[in-house]
């Protein structure tokens, strides 16, 4: 994920666009390169940015100590995943790679902060809370992601219609997750990742629809819409996004990285 935002930036950088040109301010030569190597999003001033929802970089510490433990927890069921039914893994997969991602993001974010003075955004905005797809991929999921392809898939081809420039975006980033799963664990394309992207897209399409129609006069309460969102992303996610990793063996080189470091931190 760091390498396709790097060449993000760097691709919008060629167009004088992105957070490599702001138009506010010049940019150093050391915020430069880490924001061209590493995924980081400075924060931006502006009241009208799109991530103007999200108040700190700065979690609360009982939501993070929540995680923590939950991380934890998913750490030791991944370690010990022949006693595990499959179903219960992948559930554990899902968990384990939202918060192993924020973290691991938040340790970045944090040090290049305080190494360069700079303010950063986080990656993710709580995306269990989301009510809607469009809330979970748009507002919530990998913001630096988003915020990229809204630039360079999204409003250019916005001017021939809402439903091709979500269509089109969510097939350029299933192909740049087919690209990513290729280098991780080096094996041929079967495209169910891209047909998972491209299936998401068509049911936020669908939403798009609904919502037009309805017009405001009903919607779902929060305590029914958000399980069904996540419901569904997770159910898709164990019909299209995991197989292929699994079928390349990469949950079994996660698992072995997860029992080492587990028994590094249990002998320390």
């Amino acid at each position: 994920m760091e390498i396709h935002q790097g060449n993000f930036n760097l691709l919008l950088f060629s167009f004088g666009k992105g957070p490599l040109s702001p138009k506010d301010r010049p940019v150093s030569f050391l915020n430069f390169l880490a924001l061209a190597c590493l995924p980081i999003k400075i924060k931006q001033t502006s009241k009208n940015n799109n991530n103007s929802s999200l108040e700190s970089s700065e979690r609360p510490p009982l939501r993070l100590a929540i995680k923590v433990l939950v991380l934890g927890i998913l750490t030791i069921g991944c370690a010990h995943k022949e006693s595990i039914h499959p179903k219960l893994l992948l559930f554990c997969y899902c968990g384990y790679l939202y918060i192993g991602l924020e973290f691991t993001l938040l340790a970045v974010g944090v040090t290049t902060a305080k190494l360069l003075n700079l303010e950063t955004e986080p990656v993710f905005d709580e995306p269990y809370f989301s009510a809607s797809l469009q809330d979970f991929w748009g507002r919530r999921w990998n913001l630096m992601v988003t915020n990229s392809l809204r630039v360079i898939v999204y409003e250019p081809v916005r001017k021939w219609g809402q439903l091709p420039a979500v269509t089109a975006t969510f097939v350029v980033s299933g192909i740049m997750h087919e690209i990513m799963f290729f280098y991780l664990i080096g094996v041929k394309p079967t495209w169910e990742v891209t047909l998972f992207f491209i299936f998401h897209g068509f049911c936020i399409g669908l939403e798009i629809k609904v919502k037009k129609l309805v017009n405001g006069r009903w919607t779902l309460p929060l305590m029914v819409s958000r399980p069904l969102t996540i419901g569904f992303v997770i159910l898709s996610s164990f019909w299209l996004f995991f197989p292929p990793l699994i079928k390349g063996g990469f949950d079994e080189k996660i698992s072995r990285e997860i029992v080492a470091c587990f028994n590094y931190v249990s002998g320390v």
